[in-house]
Parts: structure tokens; sequence; C-alpha cells
């Protein structure tokens, strides 16, 4: 389906609505314009949590601040969590 006819300074592209239809969106129109910087600022702020966590997430394991193991002198990168033999 092409978009509508009109007005000849409108710039229109598709939005896909749902499987069967499409809405066709006048990219210039104020509405439109804002609808378009909310989708961003809402990506925008994703992004900023999904970075606060990983950030978060890696200073923790870099600083060591994760819980030591249940027993005390177990490792568990070490087969049948013994310490490993001292040279």
């Amino acid at each position: 389906m092409p978009p509508p006819n009109g007005d000849e300074n409108a710039t229109w592209a598709r939005y896909p609505f749902d499987e069967s239809s499409n809405l066709w969106i006048n990219t210039a129109h104020e509405e439109a314009l804002q609808w378009y910087a909310q989708i961003i600022n809402r990506e925008k702020k994703a992004i900023d949590y999904a970075q606060t966590f990983a950030r978060r997430n890696a200073m923790k394991h870099l600083l060591g601040s994760r819980r030591r193991p249940a027993r005390f002198g177990t490792f568990p990168f070490c087969a049948g969590g013994r310490r490993p033999a001292q040279s």
C-alpha cells in the first residue's frame, strides 16, 4: 500500500503496527517528532541501566568483594575442593 497523498511537504514512513497492518506516519508532524524523541529517550534510559549494572558487577568482580567459599580452605577452582600443592 503506498503512502497517502496530500501535503507535498510531508515525508511518510511506514510503521509496522501488527502482523497484518502498517501505519503511515508523517515524519514532519509535531506529534510524530515528539513520539520519536520519547522512544529514543526510553532506549537511552535502558542502555544507561544496563551499563550501570555491568559497571557495578565488573567492580564487584575486580575488587574481590564477592562472598567467600562456604568452608574455609576450599577453592571452587580446584578439583575436589582441596588446596593446590605447595611447591
